[in-house]
């Protein structure tokens, strides 16, 4: 599956949401059977799901002192909503994609909270997609 790390900027809106996750959920990152990277998470040979996180610390800005400041991360009264929006969505259009109208393409954690998350990172494939790019 994907460990996707969901970072939520002031700017955001719901517009960028829904371009997010119509690009998210088609990415093709996987290696088919010719080891090229041509199948997406939700691909019959993947079966795979999104583990989507909320990451402010993403839009963290070191580049002055020793402290990185996260100003231009969304307060939660904006950031949830549009966390939650993307989540929703994203099992949406997987659901839509996959022609698997019942099943369940994300999980989550708890917005906000101190959690532990280990993963295994079959890569080296490390993607940033930011949606003022894909506007």
């Amino acid at each position: 599956g994907v460990m996707l790390l969901l970072g939520v900027g002031q700017n955001d809106t719901e517009d960028d949401v829904k371009k997010l996750v119509k690009k998210v959920a088609g990415l093709r990152i996987f290696n088919d059977s010719n080891d090229k990277m041509n199948l997406s998470c939700i691909d019959e040979f993947v079966n795979g799901k999104f583990m989507v996180v909320s990451q402010f610390t993403l839009y963290a800005n070191s580049t002055h002192g020793k402290r990185p400041d996260m100003f231009e991360a969304a307060r939660p009264e904006k950031a949830i909503p549009l966390y939650e929006k993307f989540v929703a969505l994203l099992n949406d259009e997987c659901r839509t994609l996959s022609g698997k109208p019942e099943e369940n393409f994300v999980v989550t954690g708890k917005f906000g909270a101190h959690m532990r998350i280990s993963f295994t990172n079959l890569g080296p494939k490390t993607f940033i997609l930011e949606s003022e790019k894909l506007k």
